[in-house]
């Protein structure tokens, strides 16, 4: 699953900042590198975003160390967090349910649906999983909803 390039395509919260995310994983050992690029809009300008971040792996979940920089700059306040990143659910080849959490956001919690393409549609077999968690698929944010590019 730590590998290669993933999409959010849905998300529990969120606007263009969550939806527009591009996360490249790899994994060596049980060593855990993310490193996600966004976007968003403030007015008329759009910024890009980079989060690069380094975790163990340990059952699916992996406690990220980040540091966020935007338009190629690094950002002087807030710029280093810790995340938790769990995997819930996968099928290892075309989507993942991902749950993030920030700790130090008052444990700010999102539910992210990622996938290889990032026109996918929701993944139908993820679907128990949101029951379960009190979500419906059609309650979540869509990437196709906003523009990305």
């Amino acid at each position: 699953f730590f590998s290669g390039t993933w999409f959010v395509t849905h998300a529990k919260n969120g606007s263009s900042t969550i939806l527009c995310r591009e996360i490249t994983l790899t994994k060596k050992g049980d060593t855990v590198e993310s490193d996600t690029k966004g976007k968003f809009k403030q007015g008329k300008t759009r910024t890009e975003y980079t989060v690069h971040c380094t975790g163990k792996e340990n059952k699916g979940k992996v406690p990220f160390k980040c540091t966020r920089e935007e338009g190629g700059r690094s950002i002087k306040q807030n710029n280093e967090y810790d995340e938790e990143f769990t995997v819930m659910a996968t099928d290892y080849t075309n989507y993942a349910v991902v749950c993030t959490k920030k700790a130090k956001q008052g444990n700010e919690e999102n539910v992210l649906i990622i996938n290889k393409r990032k026109d996918a549609e929701f993944p139908s077999a993820a679907s128990d999983l949101l029951k379960k968690l009190d979500l419906k698929s059609e309650t979540l944010k869509a990437r196709k909803s906003f523009d990305c590019e």
